[in-house]
């Protein structure tokens, strides 16, 4: 075993007139004399210039007749040579010349402009060198000129074991490393290569010097004074035609360029008599593939190795004597090559595994790598010293190996392990199909669904779905394509046709799409009025609600009767289409309206007396409701807010009236209730209309329809957590509300509900109706972190906290968690007109739920989330912020006679939600804000909520609120209303120096801080904005 320059040197005395190297773009040869010559003439050249075994030479050039003499000169002075590519890009490459720090880069003159890039910003000044004419640097030319002592040269003599080559990792999984081989492990990888004993002859090769395999075929032919052809990546008939004029006996190429030999035309009008070997590996071929290529070289072997940078070659076939394991296990890439040793392990266990099955695949070899330059790799082996591939296979009886994917390609479906190739191989069994990358899309609790990105032949036609269809007749339920399938023109690859899977991830993820589950339904699609109707049969004698003020419960078969009672009185007075209003606070008696209404087929809506007269005014004449059921308490309100209109309803009052019909005389029996039943309407009629929360302007009449609002329930009922018996406090005004009492119909669960807020009276409600959920706005925690005895209540029944609308600190989550560590609290996000976006789900995401207080979960089943830019609309990855957009079969059927809905869609369906927000590497989502709540101090974008949590971080305080306050010449300055605790006391200066320092420069309190009592909110807790800022407006005046 001798150097790497020493091998070259001398062998090039053996073979000197024998053709060494041929350029088939330009049909140039050259002998090894020759080679050997110039190589001298660079290296003293070199030498001159103070070149030694310390420094690092690095080459950036296409295959020529020139670009090997670096490579040799610096090989004989015992340098250290490493290859760039320049299609890596100038990212990529500016990482790698960072890495090994060249002394001098030879680059051809088309790439110099990208080598200048490429070292912009860095510490180097290297030496370059150009291949071709150049004004500004040294020209190669002028350096291989004859020398005065080029006989006398000889290589310089350097430790076997030192670095004399480096390679760079593919890079298909991140940036790039240097590999580095010694001498000696380089020289290794050769003599077991020559240990398979079939003489491989003039080869041809399309790879540059970047990759190991130009550089083993370099070396190879210096072994056997054999030629090495090389040309650019050119047609099928064009290879064919090299194949005929140079005789060639042997063909290197990647999978991937095997198509352009099958589908040459003419391929008859060429001899390739002569070629003997078609040497491939990297990916799979389809055995339609390997068919094809054996019919075009009848005397020819395609020979598939598995090899790594990291070690050359592990396994291939043997012509001469695996013939017959060749025909028949063609996926196979051969047996363990010679001196060298192959194991496969459980990489869960490290248990070392038998034939035929799956594991991690080690492997031991003289020719393995020094190691990862300027890195540690001390991880890449293990206890025994096997090099740990990261590849994935198994061996079988006749230890032939199959390599069937990466680990790090590999994901989990569930608790199944997915294995791309394996699928891969499928679809490329379709006709149509020219290449095919299956990766992991996220997907709720499922962990990674399996998605592919195919690229069609010429001239084929073929859907997603029909690819999906071919894929599930041929593999097991877990390999479905559930991500879907994308086509693609062409896959990012390396230079060598290696797929980028990263990259394809980047664009696969359905351009930044996030997918909640896709789940079996489990609510038969009809009107909510026959649903309601018949599963309330189903759960007759179970409690459906508990009015917890008054401590009375009433049955599934008691609510119906009632509610049955209540439409036949209202039959004749009530059409389909006819729109009821209900305002009333939360009794036993105000859902029996909303289900009578269903059975009729009119639509349900409802209002909240403390919207006050003139929201009531306007909600009703948006509406025009043919009937209002009201409490006593609010017929005033009711009658005041209908002056003035045009209106004539008919006003039914739950409780005393000596004006109006009572509630409680239309559900008194009947005679007609036995053979009544619901009207039949279309289910995508609308049902039940919500008005928005207000908190920007007068409200909007959101119109959900049967089958929207059913929808809702069911993407509730999928995050399959129990909630036998949920306290809220929201009255039906709001969404919330509403799908809890359609849900109980769903499975029979309890529909608490509570006026009351004080503590003892939660707790009681929770203790004797053991309750296992409450639903509520964030400032409901307090009640629990505040309590005075809540130890003496037994609330061991209480699971889950369901938070909606706001966020609230950090501080206060773990001050709950820590007082209730066995209450999980599900922070979600959702919309009147989209129903459940996201939340967590206690059973998948415990950790995740603890480690991110502040995000609101992942997507929601059945929906669909993007992240859009508001300036450029294109659609954002991970950690951007942007317009959150959202899709789901919940969506609303539209705002109230207000025409059109598209300007609240976008161009493919998605509900412009109005929320500024981002999703991180884990797909959890975060809401920062409402685009109407940003405003513009001087050019920046401020984003309210970012700062209030900043304040709320402050012990004294209990609420708060940013604003943008008009100011001139600065647009709007952040200013800050503030609800501070019970017997805290802070000044303004404080809060604005708190925040001075944990905010930036543009996000300091410029408008300073105001203290108030309460702010001013919407019913279920939301802050109207618009009061806060115009009440710091009337303070500032």
């Amino acid at each position: 075993m001798t150097t790497l320059g020493e091998f070259f040197f001398n062998q090039a005395d053996r073979f000197g007139s024998h053709i060494c190297q041929v350029d088939a773009n330009i049909n140039k040869s050259e002998t090894y004399s020759s080679v050997k010559q110039r190589s001298v003439r660079l290296a003293i050249a070199l030498r001159k210039r103070g070149i030694t075994s310390k420094d690092v030479i690095l080459c950036c050039s296409k295959n020529t007749i020139d670009n090997t003499i670096p490579i040799l000169a610096a090989l004989y002075l015992g340098a250290k040579v490493v290859n760039l590519d320049s299609t890596l890009g100038v990212r990529n490459s500016k990482h790698l010349v960072s890495l090994v720090c060249p002394t001098i880069i030879f680059v051809e003159d088309s790439s110099v402009g990208f080598i200048e890039s490429s070292l912009e910003q860095t510490n180097l000044t290297p030496t370059i060198i150009v291949f071709g004419d150049s004004d500004e640097y040294e020209q190669f030319s002028e350096l291989v000129r004859p020398q005065e002592d080029e006989e006398e040269f000889r290589p310089v003599k350097v430790d076997i074991h030192d670095t004399a080559v480096m390679f760079f990792s593919s890079g298909t999984t991140g940036l790039p490393k240097a590999i580095c081989h010694s001498h000696y492990s380089f020289l290794q990888m050769m003599t077991i290569g020559q240990e398979y004993g079939y003489n491989l002859g003039s080869m041809l090769h399309f790879t540059t010097f970047y990759w190991i395999s130009g550089m083993v075929i370099l070396t190879i032919t210096f072994m056997d004074g054999s030629a090495r052809v090389f040309c650019d990546d050119v047609d099928g008939e064009t290879i064919l035609k090299i194949i005929q004029d140079y005789k060639l006996s042997a063909i290197f190429m990647a999978p991937v360029y095997t198509y352009k030999l099958t589908r040459a035309e003419n391929l008859s009008k060429y001899d390739t008599s002569s070629l003997r070997y078609l040497l491939t590996g990297g990916t799979p071929i389809s055995p339609e593939q390997t068919k094809r290529l054996n019919n075009l070289f009848e005397n020819g072997e395609i020979i598939f190795g598995y090899g790594m940078t990291e070690v050359g070659r592990i396994s291939s076939f043997y012509p001469e004597t695996n013939k017959k394991l060749m025909k028949i296990k063609p996926s196979s890439c051969g047996q363990v090559a010679p001196e060298t040793s192959v194991k496969i392990v459980d990489p869960g266990t490290e248990e070392v595994l038998g034939p035929n099955r799956e594991g991690a695949i080690r492997v031991k070899s003289p020719g393995v790598m020094v190691g990862y330059y300027n890195l540690d790799s001390s991880q890449c082996f293990d206890s025994d010293g096997f090099l740990k591939t990261g590849d994935l296979g198994y061996y079988d009886e006749d230890k032939c190996l199959y390599v069937v994917g990466r680990l790090r390609e590999m994901f989990k479906y569930k608790s199944w392990h997915i294995v791309p190739s394996a699928i891969e191989g499928v679809i490329l069994e379709h006709p149509a199909v020219k290449e095919a990358v299956v990766i992991g899309i996220p997907r709720e609790e499922d962990g990674e669904v399996p998605a592919a990105c195919v690229v069609l032949k010429d001239g084929c036609v073929v859907t997603n779905e029909e690819i999906e269809r071919f894929v599930v007749e041929r593999v097991p339920d877990r390999e479905k394509l559930r991500g879907g399938v994308a086509f693609a023109t062409e896959l990012p690859k390396t230079p060598t046709g290696k797929v980028i899977r990263e990259e394809v991830q980047k664009c696969q993820i359905m351009a930044h799409i996030l997918h909640g589950r896709k789940l079996n339904s489990i609510i038969e699609m009809t009107t909510l009025g026959e649903f309601i109707f018949n599963q309330a049969d189903k759960f007759g004698s179970n409690i459906c609600q508990i009015d917890a003020n008054l401590r009375k419960t009433e049955s599934y078969s008691s609510v119906k009767q009632r509610s049955v009672r209540l439409a036949v009185s209202l039959q004749n007075k009530l059409s389909a289409g006819d729109v009821t209003v209900s305002c009333s606070k939360n009794t036993l008696d105000n859902a029996i309206p909303v289900l009578a209404s269903f059975y009729l087929g009119a639509v349900v809506s409802n209002l909240d007396a403390s919207l006050g007269v003139k929201n009531s005014r306007y909600l009703m004449s948006l509406v025009s409701p043919k009937i209002i059921f009201v409490d006593e308490a609010s017929v005033a309100m009711i009658e005041e807010a209908l002056q003035g209109t045009d209106l004539e309803p008919e006003i039914v009052v739950f409780g005393r009236s000596d004006k109006y019909r009572k509630f409680s005389d239309l559900v008194q029996p009947s005679p007609e209730e036995a053979s009544f039943r619901p009207v039949t309407v279309d289910i995508h009629d609308t049902a039940v209309m919500f008005f928005s929360s207000g908190t920007s302007g007068f409200p909007k009449a959101v119109c959900h329809s049967h089958y929207t609002t059913l929808q809702i329930v069911e993407i509730g009922k999928k995050i399959e957590f129990e909630e036998p018996c949920t306290l809220n406090f929201s009255k039906f005004y709001w969404i919330s509300a509403m799908i809890l009492l359609i849900r109980g119909f769903v499975d029979g669960s309890t529909r608490v509900f509570s006026e009351s807020l004080d503590a003892d009276a939660i707790l009681r409600t929770i203790q004797d109706y053991k309750v296992s959920s409450v639903f509520g706005a964030p400032s409901l925690t307090y009640v629990f972190t505040h309590a005075d005895n809540l130890q003496q209540y037994d609330i061991s029944s209480f699971r889950y906290m369901l938070i909606t609308g706001t966020g609230f600190s950090a501080e206060q989550y773990k001050r709950f968690s820590d007082l209730l560590p066995n209450v999980d609290i599900i922070f979600a996000y959702a919309m009147t007109e989209i129903g459940q976006i996201s939340l967590f789900n206690p059973k998948y995401h415990k950790e995740l739920m603890k480690s991110k207080p502040k995000s609101c979960g992942k997507v929601a089943p059945e929906t669909s989330l993007k992240i859009v830019s508001t300036d450029t609309r294109e659609i954002l990855g991970p950690n951007q912020k942007g317009e959150i957009h959202v899709k789901s079969p919940g969506l609303m059927v539209g705002y109230y006679n207000l025409g059109s809905t598209s300007q609240y869609l976008d161009n493919d369906g998605f509900l412009k939600t109005g929320d500024m927000g981002y999703y991180d590497d884990d797909n959890c989502l975060y809401v920062v804000g409402r685009l109407k709540e940003m405003f513009k101090y001087k050019s920046w974008h401020i984003v309210p909520s970012f700062m209030e949590d900043v304040i709320l971080e402050h012990p004294a305080v209990k609420e708060a609120v940013v604003v943008g306050v008009p100011q001139e010449d600065e647009g709007e300055v952040p200013t800050a209303c503030v609800v501070l605790k019970d017997g805290y006391v802070a000044s303004s200066q404080e809060i604005e120096m708190f925040v001075a320092e944990r905010v930036s420069e543009r996000e300091k309190l410029r408008g300073g801080v105001t203290f108030t009592t309460e702010l001013p909110k919407t019913p279920t807790g939301k802050v109207i904005r618009r009061e806060v800022q115009k009440n710091l407006l009337r303070c500032l005046e």
